[in-house]
């Protein structure tokens, strides 16, 4: 437990040259001109989120630059527990993200005199399980192959995402079957969506193990 400490704690170390108010000034920019443009709130944690995955994969950037891998093995940290540290550590950026979401619709719903909290309650949970959904996909790839190489196969996999997308739209009736099932079995749909979630983050962790053990540095 202690070296999954460490790693959260270096990895925290690594983001703070982008912690600064430049970032800051653009979400609440991005918050504000879109909240008013949409006349709704609900806009923000979708902006927040994207930093937040931005910043999940940052530790990556920086290990990349700075060789921080051969120092965990220096360290003498296993390399399932940086595993186990990096995952923990996204999902605590993930939840500030939503919490800054959150703070920032907050204010700017008095504004709008919009109802933010019933907004909140039902738009917070889908985002944050979506943006997860998001780092689980590409933590294994950057454990894989590093931060550069990632990124390069991620932007294949978003064309393939855009391309499903489309082809989606074939499918309408479909889509609506699920939509209404959803709708009328909302405590069942709630289950599934929670296994499904720890069936891909067991899944993710276990490739990320696999691949980061098998990795020379």
């Amino acid at each position: 437990m202690k070296d999954i400490i460490k790693i959260i704690k270096l990895d925290t170390i690594s983001i703070y040259p982008y912690l600064t108010i430049k970032n800051l000034l653009i979400i609440i920019i991005l918050s504000i001109f879109y909240s008013f443009s949409a006349k709704s709130t609900t806009v923000i944690f979708g902006i927040t989120q994207v930093f937040a995955v931005l910043f999940s994969s940052y530790p990556f950037l920086v290990g990349n630059e700075s060789g921080i891998d051969s120092l965990y093995g220096i360290l003498g940290i296993k390399r399932e527990n940086v595993v186990y540290g990096r995952y923990i550590w996204s999902m605590l950026i993930n939840i500030f993200g939503i919490v800054l979401g959150i703070i920032f619709g907050s204010i700017i719903s008095i504004f709008l005199k919009t109802d933010f909290i019933v907004q909140a309650l039902v738009i917070s949970p889908t985002i944050f399980f979506m943006s997860s959904i998001v780092i689980l996909i590409q933590y294994p790839l950057f454990f894989k192959y590093g931060y550069a190489k990632a990124k390069t196969v991620m932007s294949m996999l978003i064309i393939g995402v855009a391309i499903i997308g489309l082809s989606v739209m074939y499918f309408k009736e479909t889509i609506i079957k699920v939509i209404e099932f959803v709708v009328s079995n909302i405590l069942i749909s709630i289950i599934l969506f929670i296994l499904l979630y720890l069936a891909i983050n067991f899944l993710s962790i276990k490739l990320s193990t696999k691949y980061y053990k098998e990795r020379e540095f």
